[in-house]
C-alpha cells in the first residue's frame, strides 16, 4: 500500500515535495495558457521560486540512497544552469 510517510522522511522532504507539486502545477499552466500576459507572468515567477526551492531542498535530502549523493543530485547544476539562462533570454 501506498504510504507518504513512505517518500517523506524530513521537513526537508515535505517543503521539496510540495514545491515540486506547486511546480508541476504551474508549469503545466504555463505551457498551455496564453502567452505574455499580466497573469502569465505572475505564475512564471511563482513557477521560478518553486524550482529554486525544489533544487535547494534536494541538496539536503540525502537518506534515500544509504547516504550517499544520488543521481538526481547531479541535475542540480544542470537545472539551475539553465534557470540561469533565464536571465540572459538573447543567448
Amino acid at each position: 500500500m501506498f504510504e507518504i510517510t513512505n517518500w517523506i522522511h524530513s521537513p526537508q522532504g515535505s517543503i521539496h515535495f510540495i514545491s515540486s507539486l506547486i511546480g508541476l502545477i504551474t508549469g503545466a499552466y504555463l505551457l498551455i495558457a496564453k502567452k505574455g500576459t499580466r497573469f502569465h507572468k505572475r505564475v512564471g515567477y511563482l513557477f521560478s521560486i518553486f524550482l529554486v526551492l525544489v533544487n535547494l531542498t534536494a541538496l539536503l535530502i540525502y537518506d534515500f540512497n544509504n547516504g550517499r549523493v544520488g543521481p538526481f543530485h547531479f541535475l542540480i547544476p544542470v537545472s539551475l544552469f539553465f534557470f540561469g539562462l533565464w536571465f540572459y533570454p538573447n543567448v
